[in-house]
C-alpha cells in the first residue's frame, strides 16, 4: 500500500489483530499510520497499524532461498512449501511424539525419573498420588523437549532462525489466507520501555535488556558476554579472603557453557538478610570474615541444566552493595 493512498477502508473494526515477526528483509516501502477508530477484537481501543508493501506474497512465504556461499547452497522451489501442509505435518509430528510418550518403556523411564526427583526434593516417592503427578511432569517435559527440537529442525530447514519466527509467520499466513476474517497484521518493534504511558521510561519487570540498562545507570560500562560469561567482573575483591574469593568465583561460573539462566532478580533485603549480612562468619580455615560493604539488595539467579538424564533447576543468591555509584557483589574480607 502506498503511503499517499487513502487508508479509509481500514477505518473499521477488525475481527483479529495479530503481532507479526517474519524476520524478512526490509520492505521496499512502508507507511506507519495511527488509526484512532480501529478497534481490536477485544475492544481494547485505538490501534497503530503498520501497512507494508513487500515484493513477495505473504501466503506461501518461507525465507530460505539461494544461500550462495553458505552451508546451504541449494535453492528450494516455491511449491515445496505450503502453510496448510506444514500445519498438517506439524500436527502429525505432535501426535507421533505424544504417542511415543505413552510407550511402556518411556512410561517406566518417567516413573524412574519422577521417583528420583521426589527423593532429591525430600518427598515421599512411595506415595502413589505424588508419584503419579511426578510421572506426568516428566512426561510433559519430555514431550516439550522433543517437540522443541523437531520444531527447530523444521524452522531451520525452511530458513527461519527459530521456532518463534517460524510459528509467527505461519500465523501470519493463516490469517492472510482466511477469506472470512478481517485481519490486521501488525509488525511492532521490540518493546523495552514506555514512551509516555504510564510514564516515560516505565518498564514492566526486569527482563530483556532492562538489567543492562539498569547497570548502565549505576555506572557500569562493560558487560560479560559469551557462552562462558560470568559475573566475576561484578565482584568487589578489595582485601578479600583468598579462600572466599575462590568460592565466589566458582559460584559465579557455576554451569557456565552448560546451563541456561532462566531468571535474574534484584530483590529487597529481608530483616533476616540484613542480620545475616552484618554477622561475622567463620571461614573454611577457621578465620573470621565479614562483608566489607553493607548490602542494599540481593541478586537471585535461577538456572536450568539439561543433560541426557533430563533437566534440573537450581538457584544462587548473592548480596549486592553499592560502591562509587555501581552495584557490586562484595566478597567477604578478614573481620576487623
Amino acid at each position: 500500500m502506498r503511503p499517499e493512498e487513502d487508508h479509509a477502508h481500514v477505518r473499521r473494526p477488525v475481527d483479529l489483530v495479530a503481532g507479526s515477526d517474519r524476520r524478512r528483509r526490509q520492505p521496499t516501502q512502508s507507511a506507519a499510520i495511527g488509526i484512532d477508530d480501529v478497534e481490536s477484537a477485544t475492544g481494547a481501543g485505538p490501534a497503530v497499524v503498520a501497512l507494508l508493501e513487500e515484493d513477495e506474497p505473504l501466503v506461501g512465504y518461507f525465507p530460505r532461498k539461494d544461500r550462495g556461499t553458505g552451508t546451504q547452497t541449494d535453492t528450494l522451489r516455491d511449491d515445496d512449501f505450503s502453510v496448510d501442509l506444514e500445519i498438517a505435518d506439524c500436527q502429525r509430528i505432535i501426535d507421533q511424539v505424544k504417542s511415543r510418550a505413552d510407550d511402556r518403556a518411556h512410561v517406566s523411564e518417567f516413573r524412574d525419573k519422577g521417583a528420583a526427583r521426589l527423593k532429591d526434593e525430600g518427598r515421599d516417592a512411595d506415595d502413589e498420588r505424588t508419584l503419579k503427578i511426578a510421572v506426568q511432569r516428566e512426561r510433559k517435559m519430555w514431550v516439550a523437549e522433543k517437540l522443541t527440537d523437531l520444531g527447530m529442525e523444521r524452522a531451520q530447514h525452511w530458513g527461519w532462525p527459530n521456532t518463534y519466527t517460524y510459528t509467527k509467520s505461519l500465523g501470519d499466513q493463516v490469517c492472510a489466507a482466511a477469506k472470512d476474517v478481517r485481519a490486521c497484521i501488525v509488525r511492532p518493534a521490540i518493546v523495552e520501555s514506555a514512551v509516555r504511558y504510564p510514564f516515560e521510561g516505565w518498564n514492566e519487570g526486569f527482563t530483556t535488556s532492562s538489567p543492562l540498562a539498569f547497570l548502565t545507570i549505576k555506572g557500569h560500562r562493560t558487560y560479560p558476554a559469551g557462552d562462558k560469561a560470568t559475573l566475576e567482573s561484578f565482584l568487589y575483591t578489595k582485601d578479600a579472603h583468598p579462600m572466599a574469593l575462590e568460592f565466589y568465583k566458582m559460584m559465579q561460573t557455576e554451569g557456565a557453557g552448560t546451563a541456561k539462566i532462566s531468571k535474574i532478580e534484584l530483590v529487597d533485603l529481608t530483616p533476616e538478610d540484613v542480620k545475616k549480612a552484618s554477622e561475622v562468619q567463620t571461614g573454611p580455615d577457621g578465620s573470621k570474615t565479614q562483608l566489607p560493604l553493607k548490602p542494599t539488595k540481593k541478586l537471585k539467579i535461577s538456572i536450568e541444566t539439561k543433560s541426557a538424564d533430563g533437566s534440573s533447576s537450581s538457584s544462587s543468591e548473592s548480596f549486592v552493595a553499592e560502591k562509587d555509584g555501581k552495584y557490586v557483589i562484595p566478597v567477604p574480607a578478614k573481620a576487623k
